[in-house]
């Protein structure tokens, strides 16, 4: 019997509601948009399914240093090819977002691609339509959580230079 507290008329506490499973399976974009290199990946796959490694580097690299593709040096492009290489591509491919193809060194887009585009694509109509509009938050769907921090996988809040607000100096690039 409900009472009017939110609770069911015994002492067991308030009827927390049952979540479908396809909102406790939002951890893949969750996961995937969490990161802003991770979030460029998956603006880039929305643009088209396959991309050559060097190619989709180079791209990310543009992204982050807000810069035209053709402005991307190599080292940029290194750097970005190493971090897609040892720790992006296979978390995404962990979730199913990405496919990388190492002989082909090519990326596609995984099976669990469309569910992640959708809410990039959603996150993006948002931003244009002026939602976050004065509270700081960046106009960019790829970069807007860096400038107001991501949470690393520890849960500490990494600043947008990169450093996290812990006092022993490390760096988390996940």
């Amino acid at each position: 019997m409900d009472d009017g507290d939110g609770t069911d008329g015994d002492a067991s506490g308030p009827v927390l509601p049952v979540l479908p499973e396809a909102v406790l399976r939002l951890d893949t974009v969750y996961d995937a948009l969490a990161n802003p290199t991770r979030r460029a990946v998956c603006y880039l796959l929305s643009e088209r399914d396959r991309w050559p490694l060097s190619d989709l580097a180079a791209r990310v690299a543009a992204i982050e240093e807000g810069v035209a593709p053709s402005a991307v040096d190599a080292t940029a492009r290194d750097r970005a090819s190493a971090a897609l290489y040892h720790v992006h591509l296979p978390r995404l491919a962990d979730r199913g977002v990405v496919t990388f193809d190492a002989e082909a060194d090519a990326v596609s887009a995984g099976p669990a691609a469309d569910r992640v585009l959708a809410a990039l694509d959603a996150m993006a109509r948002l931003v244009e339509d002026g939602a976050g509009a004065g509270d700081g938050a960046s106009d960019d769907p790829v970069d807007g959580a860096a400038d107001a921090g991501d949470r690393n996988d520890e849960g500490r809040q990494d600043r947008a230079d990169g450093r996290n607000d812990e006092a022993d100096g490390t760096s988390d690039e996940e």
